[in-house]
């Protein structure tokens, strides 16, 4: 528990039992009086301030550079869905997720569009319903919307696993 706070120009027991210490350890006798010892603490406290300034400074930049870098790997992270929907190879299966189909090619959006479907993106159940799920849930034929989409990467020559720069 700590000690109750010190009234101002008033030094605490505890307070004045560190001093004494302290004075013990650097060689100093310990009879000194009320007001040497006051302002002994002033300039211990004033030297203690003083030393640790540049570090509280440093220590506000680094918090500063790490607040930066949180931001930034938080960007990274919401981005890393895309990238890696991007990189997919192959061709779309009813087992590719709604949001990846999304993710990697931009014709999707209009293949959706034109079944009546325009918010897929943005649908929470989109990360983990796949397609085969999302034509039965939307009564569509499956094999059709797989169809139109591999004609998409055919078109870009990705079915074939040929990577985009």
């Amino acid at each position: 528990m700590d000690p109750a706070p010190e009234a101002p120009g008033r030094p605490t027991t505890t307070t004045r039992a560190r001093v004494l210490h302290l004075l013990r350890v650097l060689g100093v006798e310990p009879g000194l009086s009320e007001g040497v010892l006051r302002e002994l603490r002033v300039l211990v406290t004033t030297r203690v301030a003083e030393t640790l300034a540049p570090r509280r400074t440093a220590l506000s930049v680094m918090n500063g550079e790490l607040q930066a870098s949180r931001a930034a790997v938080s960007r990274l992270e919401a981005e890393l869905p895309r990238i890696e929907a991007r990189r997919a190879t192959g061709p779309f299966t009813a087992d590719t997720t709604v949001h990846a189909a999304w993710l990697r090619h931009p014709g999707v959006a209009a293949a959706f569009h034109r079944r009546g479907l325009f918010r897929c993106l943005d649908c929470a159940v989109g990360a983990d319903e796949t397609l085969g799920e999302a034509a039965l849930n939307e009564d569509f034929p499956g094999d059709t919307l797989l169809d139109e989409l591999n004609r998409l990467l055919s078109d870009a020559g990705e079915a074939r696993g040929i990577e985009r720069g």
